[in-house]
C-alpha cells in the first residue's frame, strides 16, 4: 500500500541499493517520477524493480520511470519467460525462475517472476557499489547495465526490447574500461505546431551522457526499420566524452520525414545507436506520426 513511501523511508535510512518487486500497469504519476528523481539525484540512492508479469509490451511503474533500473524475467537458457513484460522500457534481464527465497512466517519457498529477477540485479548493483564505492547511483546503474551477457541469439523476436542482456555479476565488479554513454533525453519537433503529420520533416534533438569511462571516437546514429518515415540525417560525431559528460546534436539535429502516404496514426520505432570502437548501445523509442487528433494544453 505505502511503496513509495518505503522508498523514501529505505533511501533515508542509508540503503544504496533498493530493490521494488511490485509495481502496476497504467498511466505514469509524476508526483511518483519526483520520488524517483529525488531519491536517486538528491540522496544518491539506486532503485531498481521488477518489470512484471503480464508478458506484453506495456510500461509498468516504477520500473518504468526514468532513472530506475528495470529488470525483465529470464531462464536458465536466457531467454525471456513469456509471463516477463518486454520493451524499451526495460534495462537488464536476470535469472527469475525457480528462486529459492525467504517467505513470510519464518520460512522459504521457490517462486517464479520479474520479483525474483529483480532482487538478483539488485544484488549484483549491491557488490558494484562495494567494489566501486565512489560510484554514484546512475554510475553503479550503467555499471551493472555495459556489462550484461548478449542473450538476444536467442530472444530473436525481441530485439532490443530486453535492454543490454543478462546480468554477469563478475565482469560488473572487474570491468574498469567500458564507458557508459546513456541518451538522458529525446526531443522530437515538427518547426511548427508539433503536431506530426504526412510530409512533415522533424528534428530529433538527443542528450547524451557518459557515466563511465572516456569515449575515444564516439559516433551516434539513428535509423529505423520503419517505411513510414525516412531519415535526411542520421549521424552525429562526438568524439572524446569524458566521464560525467554530455554532449547534444541541438545545433546539427537529426532530421527524418513523414511519408505523404503515411497511415493515420502510425507507430514508428526508432533506434539511436551509440558506438565507441568495439562497443555500442542501443536505446529504442517510439513516436506516433500523422495523427488524426491534436492535443491542447490548457
Amino acid at each position: 500500500d505505502d511503496g513509495y513511501d518505503g522508498i523514501i523511508y529505505a533511501a533515508e535510512h542509508g540503503a544504496d541499493i533498493i530493490n521494488c518487486s511490485w509495481g502496476r500497469g497504467g498511466t505514469p504519476s509524476q508526483f511518483e517520477q519526483d520520488i524517483i528523481n529525488h531519491v536517486t539525484l538528491d540522496l544518491d540512492r539506486l532503485v531498481v524493480a521488477a518489470a512484471g508479469n503480464d508478458g506484453t509490451e506495456t510500461s509498468h511503474y516504477p520500473s518504468s520511470y526514468k532513472y530506475v533500473t528495470s529488470v525483465a524475467w529470464t531462464g536458465i537458457s536466457d531467454t525471456k519467460n513469456s509471463g516477463s513484460n518486454f520493451g524499451y522500457d526495460i534495462d537488464v534481464c536476470a535469472p527469475g525462475t525457480n528462486i529459492f527465497s525467504t517467505v513470510i512466517d519464518n520460512s522459504y519457498t521457490s517462486l517464479s517472476g520479474t520479483s525474483m529477477a529483480s532482487p538478483i540485479a539488485a544484488g549484483c548493483a549491491a557488490m558494484i557499489k562495494s567494489k566501486f564505492p565512489t560510484m554514484n547511483a546512475l554510475q553503479i546503474g550503467e555499471q551493472l547495465r555495459v556489462t550484461c551477457d548478449n542473450i538476444y541469439s536467442v530472444n530473436t523476436g525481441y530485439l532490443y526490447k530486453l535492454g543490454k542482456g543478462r546480468v554477469n555479476m563478475f565482469k560488473a565488479v572487474t570491468d574498469s574500461v567500458l564507458p557508459g554513454v546513456v541518451v538522458d533525453q529525446l526531443q522530437t519537433r515538427d518547426r511548427n505546431d508539433q503536431v506530426f503529420v504526412a510530409g512533415d520533416t522533424l528534428d530529433l534533438v538527443a542528450l547524451l551522457n557518459n557515466l563511465l569511462r572516456p569515449t575515444a571516437n564516439l559516433t551516434c546514429t539513428l535509423s529505423t526499420t520503419s517505411s513510414t518515415v525516412s531519415i535526411l540525417s542520421g549521424i552525429y560525431n562526438i568524439g572524446v566524452l569524458n566521464t560525467l559528460d554530455t554532449a547534444s546534436n541541438f545545433a546539427a539535429p537529426f532530421v527524418l520525414r513523414v511519408d505523404p502516404l503515411a497511415p493515420l496514426n502510425s507507430i514508428v520505432d526508432l533506434r539511436v545507436t551509440v558506438r565507441d570502437g568495439a562497443w555500442s548501445d542501443v536505446y529504442g523509442f517510439r513516436i506516433t506520426v500523422n495523427v488524426d487528433y491534436i492535443n491542447i494544453a490548457i
